[in-house]
């Protein structure tokens, strides 16, 4: 059985580019296609503050100023360009205005598939489901049904398996059953 954290770890991939002080992550999950693109400027204290950071292409574009370091440093940056993507970390995800009514109310489609990944397999093993009514005013309104529909532990995959996904994949939405 996969744990919640499965369902949402980023998908990210190192690439070399022409210029040999420059390495690039390609983010497919979370998409960084909806952000505004540019350099960044990271929190003081973090690694990623003293090099260059730049988001463009859905991708974190990372120059340092010595090519020779990448092999020492190519660890320790992807590990936290990687934990920026999970915990959508503001400096990273910083949302242009086209898009930031969308990502405030998503498609109940979209949520549907979040939830479908977090807790699909859980729900459906026990003969049950999860379905997304609606997405209003920052709540996400679910159904249970057949073996979730009075289940006593659906409100704990609620709050433990589904909730943390929807979070994660569309902060400061709120997990509510009918």
């Amino acid at each position: 059985m996969s744990s919640p954290e499965d369902a949402v770890q980023p998908v990210v991939h190192i690439e070399r580019t022409d210029d040999p002080a420059v390495m690039r992550w390609v983010c497919t999950e979370p998409s960084l296609a909806d952000v505004v693109q540019g350099r960044r400027q990271v929190p003081a204290g973090s690694t990623l503050a003293s090099l260059d950071v730049t988001v463009a292409d859905g991708s974190v574009w990372v120059r340092v100023d010595e090519a020779a370091a990448w092999p020492e440093l190519a660890p320790m940056v992807h590990g936290l360009v990687v934990d920026a993507l999970r915990t959508r970390a503001d400096w990273l995800f910083v949302v242009s205005a086209e898009s930031a009514s969308q990502l405030r109310e998503p498609a109940v489609a979209s949520v549907q598939q979040v939830v479908d990944r977090a807790a699909g397999a859980i729900t459906g093993a026990h003969g049950g489901g999860i379905t997304v009514r609606s997405v209003a005013d920052g709540t996400v309104t679910v159904e249970l049904s057949g073996a979730c529909h009075g289940c006593r532990l659906s409100q704990d995959t609620l709050r433990r398996v589904v909730a943390p996904a929807v979070r994660s994949a569309f902060p400061g939405l709120d997990v509510a059953a009918e």
